[in-house]
């Protein structure tokens, strides 16, 4: 799995050999590839968000916030 499909940045789940965080991991499809970074999952009274900021370009960068759904042993956007 590419860490920069396209040159951007991208928000991608990994899966633990296993199901330990202690071995080894691959990284799965980015949930989102549009130049977003550093992401967080979160519980609000809506749901589960994943929130992240965008684009990677230094002083232009603002917070996203995506409805996410938890598929039990991993998530998709919703």
């Amino acid at each position: 799995m590419e860490h920069f499909p396209d040159g951007n940045y991208a928000e991608c789940l990994v899966k633990f050999e296993g199901g330990s965080i202690k071995n080894p991991f691959v990284h799965l499809d980015p949930l989102t590839n549009d130049d977003g970074g550093h992401g967080m999952l979160f519980k609000s009274r809506d749901g589960l968000c994943l929130t992240f900021h965008r684009p990677n370009t230094s002083g232009s960068e603002h917070p996203v916030f995506i409805p996410v759904k938890d598929e039990g042993g991993t998530i998709a956007l919703a």
